[in-house]
This record gives structure tokens, C-alpha cells and sequence, in this order.
């Protein structure tokens, strides 16, 4: 990988001059999304970089915690944090840590591969994190983002969020769930669940999702005696729009897509959401333990010391515990450190056409063309644009480029270059500078070696003129195309 990257970028050099008391880019979030910007930021000359992660160290993103399907759900082929350095891709670490012959008879990359592979992806890139950060505050201004922590404040030029699915929001816990059970009876599906809590117990999950069925079989290897799923729609949906995103056009050209298309495009994938996988509704449907009941709702919680959950159907079931995969609730004021710059952000409630609400997704941030976020009114709050947003909520703006694995390989070097781009524009007088230092002889470019221009300087000059028995070259005879 070193080697390759040597070939590709052979004078990659910092050209930002260092600040202590400034970074050029904090990122929030130390997965896959904010270690693949961080990489791509370096390989384009900006060096003071830090990412910041709530997690202690190798349980950030979702892949230790709370991703219980034992596989990736995109195919085993995906490429993204290695930005185009083949050595670096999933497939050539997967085949060197396990063989040719295990990655070509897997279909899928097994979670625990993911989350080793982006350890190993952290290391080999160099990534600076500082784990155990909480942001609590972003104050942005003309001149940069003052960014308050649990730890103290950062200041930096540009700040990316890439904290993953509720990056913009808050998991959802349904309030009539809250009001009528206690807080030891239920737990989101974001959250780790110890699995001796569902060992003998009667366990309901709601949700027909992906997250839904696997915490559905993980309670079944935890040892419960039953797992109901209860679900809404009336028919488990097969097709998984995310599949259907994992295409050059659409990652690539989606956000140059008019405001009324992008919106009818994300309502489609809002509805449908992720699906679980083939493998995952046959482990469901070969099961003893798990039972799916489909087209019904909740109309009544109620705690007697167990859950009773009164349906749409008319039945009642009992239960001991409740999962919720009721997924994300979106709005800027939900999250903390979002609730200040929430009422100044441009969200695509203001952009939607007429007549086609969607309140969940109307609460998302519209994106600028390099994923900041942008002022309702112009001037409300200047600085809002040094924000970007790189999680789920992008998708209405930017499509699956900040949403998922497969997005990367177009989102990172987009956003990374949008970045770049902004930093070389506000201290071009100071590049020209430099230029003019360099052209005067006060300046050598940072790549000559002192000693191999001293040395060269040393030698005695050499005379131009070329020598007498040197032959003469020949003319050429140009011959005129035929009718010009």
C-alpha cells in the first residue's frame, strides 16, 4: 500500500502552514467515514487534521456495538476508504489475512472482517483521533468554528460531521413506548443489549427493517424462549433501494439533479429503508424461536409487571423485554451540539415541492454542492457553510454518498476537494506571496534538499555551446496534407 501510494503521489506535501491554536479540519466521528475524509484531506496537501469520536478506541461506528448481522449488506466486491490504492481496498486485506480462496467463496465481508479492516485502515493511513470526546457545542463564525467538548474547545477553519445515522437527529423511541414502560423494559436497536437480559425471556421487536430482524435472531442465539416481530406493513418488502444506489451514475451525478427530482428520489428511499438480507429472512423463516407478524400495529402499551401490547388485530401479547427498530427521528434540534445553528440551517422542508410532504424527511439539512450545510436567510448566521454534513441525512441533498460504504469512492474525494478548494481561496494572497518570495531566491520549494543545491551550486559552470563535432540536426521535410 505504501508503495503504491508512493507511485501515485510522489510530492505530496503539506502547503497549509501549521497553527497550533487552529486546525484547518476537525471531523466528528472516527468510522469509516471520517477516517476515509481524513485520508483524503492528506493526500491532497492538508495535514492539520484531527478527528475527535465520543467511542473508546476500536468501538468507533456501529460494527462492535450495535451491528448485529454477521455480514456487511453490500456485496463483498465494495470499494470506498481506499480511494483507488488497490492495496489498500477491503478485498486485499480480506485475501491476505484469510486467503483468495475464503474471499472468492464469501458473498459477503463478515462484520468483525469490517471492523478489523478499518482498524488496520486507521494505522496504515495514519489517522490522528482523540477518542473519548464528546462535542457538545459547533459556533460558527467568518473565520472558522469554535467547537466546545466535554475535554475543552477546538477552534478549526472547517468542521465535518461524520457521525454516522443519526448524525442529524435522534433515535427514535415512539412516546407512547416511553409513557408506559419502564425505561428497563425496552432498548433501541442502537443500543448495546447485554444478552443474559433475554436469556428464558419472551422478547417482541417492532420494526420490519433490517436492524429490526437482526436483533430478532441475535435475541434468539441470546437464548430467549421466543422472539415476536410485530410489523406494520402487511408484506415484508424484498427490494432494497440501497442496492439499486450502488451505481456510477447515480453516485456520481445525483446532487446535479434538479431540487423537485432529488426529492421524489429520496421519498422512494425513505419509505422503503433497508430491508434485511436474503440470508437473514431465511435464518428468520428456518427458525423455531422468531415469528414475524405482519400488518399489525400497536394501539395500547401497558406494564403489569410484564408488557402487554394490545394489536390492531385485536390480539394481546405478553412479553418480557422490547427491541425497537423504530430508526432515527430527524431534526437538527434534537441533537445538542446542532440545537443552536438549527434555526439559521436551510432544511429541504424549504425546498420541497408543493404537495409532496414528508415531515421526517423534510427536517433533513439541504445541502450546498460540497455538503455544508447553508443559511436559511443570507447573512442569518455567517460561517454556517464551513459545516459540512457527511452522514445519513446527506442523502435527500447529495444521494448515497455520505450514507454508505458504497458512497465513499464518490462523496470522499468530492467533499475533501470542496474543502481544499475553500483553503486555498481564502489564503491565495498569501500563496502569491510566497511565490514571489520563491521567485526573488528567499524561498526553496520544500522538496529540493539545502545540501544537493549547495553542491550543485559548487560545481564550476557549464559551458552551453555546443561542440564543433557535435553533428548538425537535420530538417525535416514537412509535406502538406492532401486538399489543406
Amino acid at each position: 500500500m505504501r508503495e503504491e501510494l508512493t507511485l501515485l503521489d510522489p510530492q505530496s506535501r503539506p502547503w497549509r502552514p501549521a497553527e497550533d491554536d487552529v486546525l484547518d479540519v476537525l471531523i466528528v466521528g472516527a468510522g469509516q467515514g471520517g477516517l476515509s475524509i481524513a485520508f483524503a484531506l492528506r493526500r491532497l496537501g492538508i495535514a492539520n487534521i484531527l478527528i475527535v469520536d465520543r467511542s473508546l478506541p476500536g468501538l468507533e461506528g456501529p460494527w462492535r456495538s450495535f451491528a448485529r448481522m454477521p455480514t456487511l449488506r453490500t456485496y463483498k466486491h465494495l470499494t470506498g476508504p481506499d480511494l483507488g490504492i488497490p492495496s489498500l481496498t477491503p478485498r486485499a486485506w480480506f485475501e491476505a489475512v484469510h486467503g483468495a480462496a475464503a474471499f472468492a467463496s464469501a458473498t459477503r465481508i463478515p462484520t468483525p472482517d469490517w471492523a478489523a479492516y478499518l482498524d488496520w485502515y486507521r494505522r496504515m493511513t495514519g489517522a490522528r483521533v482523540q477518542n473519548g470526546v464528546e462535542v457538545t457545542s459547533l459556533r460558527p463564525d467568518a473565520e472558522g468554528v469554535t467547537v466546545e467538548t466535554g475535554q475543552g474547545p477546538f477552534r478549526a477553519r472547517h468542521v465535518v460531521l461524520a457521525n454516522g445515522m443519526d448524525g442529524a437527529g435522534a433515535w427514535h423511541v415512539p412516546p407512547e413506548v416511553a409513557a408506559a414502560l419502564p425505561r428497563s423494559a425496552y432498548a433501541d436497536t442502537a443500543e448495546p443489549i447485554d444478552p443474559a437480559a433475554l436469556a428464558g425471556r419472551r422478547v417482541l421487536v417492532l420494526g420490519a427493517g433490517a436492524s429490526a430482524f437482526d436483533a430478532a435472531l441475535a435475541a434468539e442465539a441470546a437464548g430467549a424462549v421466543s422472539v415476536r416481530l410485530l410489523a406494520r406493513r402487511p408484506e415484508l418488502r424484498r427490494a432494497n433501494p440501497f442496492i439499486w444506489m450502488e451505481q456510477d451514475g447515480f453516485l456520481h451525478f445525483f446532487r446535479s439533479l434538479d431540487d423537485a427530482t432529488r426529492w421524489r428520489f429520496a421519498r422512494h428511499f425513505h419509505r422503503f429503508g433497508q430491508p434485511p438480507t436474503e440470508a437473514t429472512l431465511e435464518a428468520v423463516a428456518a427458525s423455531d424461536t422468531v415469528s414475524v407478524l405482519a400488518g399489525r400495529g400497536v394501539t395500547r402499551w401497558r406494564w403489569n409487571g410484564e408488557i402487554q401490547a394490545e394489536l390492531t388485530s385485536g390480539e394481546a401479547l405478553a412479553a418480557d423485554f422490547l427491541i425497537l427498530g423504530t430508526g432515527v427521528q430527524w431534526g437538527l434540534p434534537l441533537r445538542p451540539e446542532l440545537a443552536a445553528i438549527a434555526p439559521a440551517t436551510l432544511l429541504w422542508r424549504d425546498r420541497a415541492p408543493p404537495g409532496e410532504e414528508e415531515p421526517s424527511l423534510a427536517a433533513q439539512p439541504y445541502l450546498g454542492e460540497d455538503f455544508e450545510l447553508l443559511e436559511r436567510e443570507p447573512g442569518a448566521l455567517p460561517g454556517l457553510s464551513r459545516i459540512r454534513l457527511f452522514n445519513y441525512a446527506a442523502l435527500p441533498s447529495m444521494g448515497l454518498t455520505g450514507s454508505a460504504i458504497a458512497g465513499l469512492r464518490c462523496g470522499v474525494p468530492h467533499l475533501a476537494r470542496g474543502i481544499g478548494r475553500d483553503l486555498f481561496r481564502a489564503e491565495a494572497g498569501a500563496q502569491l506571496r510566497s511565490l514571489e518570495a520563491f521567485l526573488r531566491g528567499e524561498e526553496l520549494p520544500p522538496f529540493d534538499s539545502p545540501a544537493a543545491i549547495a553542491a550543485l551550486e559548487a560545481k564550476p559552470r557549464m559551458s552551453r555551446a555546443i561542440s564543433a563535432s557535435a553533428p548538425a540536426p537535420s530538417r525535416a521535410t514537412i509535406r502538406p496534407i492532401s486538399g489543406e
